[in-house]
């Protein structure tokens, strides 16, 4: 299967749906970035809400290039997008990938919204996409999500100090890899 299928969606469980990111408008983004500031946190890239045009458009043609898919995360309950997650890294010929560039507005934080999304890619990579090996790289600053990573069941790796990775169009702005993965 290629990349760019079934990049529509991946599904829904009983909290969640996650859906491409072309069907969620700019303004439904805002909401989510602006729970909690979130563009102001050291430890994710997340765009101001004066950027989600840009956001769109470059996970967008992230996807047309093959290199990422990205998803918005709807909470059930409230209809409303509660974030946003992607897998990127894609490496077909390795059947391998990443799952980052998350944030999750305040209110969804630490909540079964974040943990069956994880999930649902977890099993989109591995069942749909035929992966087999999939990794979640945070920020060395990033406890809570690093923790979170962690209840899922992935192997942590260690700290990659060497793997200083630039963030996005954010000049000066670095990430202390902490690989963590998920083989079947």
């Amino acid at each position: 299967m290629g990349v760019g299928q079934g990049a529509e969606g991946h599904g829904a469980g009983r909290h969640v749906r996650a859906t491409g990111t072309a069907d969620a408008r700019p303004s439904r983004w805002c909401e989510a970035i602006r729970d909690g500031e979130l563009w102001n946190l050291p430890v994710t890239l997340v765009p101001h809400p004066h950027d989600v045009h840009r956001f769109v458009d470059d996970a967008l043609a992230a996807r047309s290039a093959g290199t990422q898919l990205a998803y918005a995360t709807i909470d059930l309950a409230t209809r409303r997008i509660a974030g946003s997650t992607r897998f990127t890294a894609i490496n077909l010929p390795n059947r391998r990938l990443e799952i980052g560039f998350t944030f999750l507005g305040r209110t969804w934080q630490r909540t079964a919204v974040n943990t069956e999304a994880k999930l649902l890619m977890l099993t989109h990579a591995f069942e749909a996409l035929g992966m087999n090996r999939v990794e979640f790289l945070t920020d060395v600053r990033n406890s809570a999500s690093r923790a979170a990573i962690s209840r899922l069941g992935a192997t942590h790796e260690g700290s990659c100090g060497a793997m200083l990775r630039t963030c996005g169009s954010v000049p000066g702005r670095h990430a202390e890899g902490v690989p963590s993965r998920m083989i079947p």
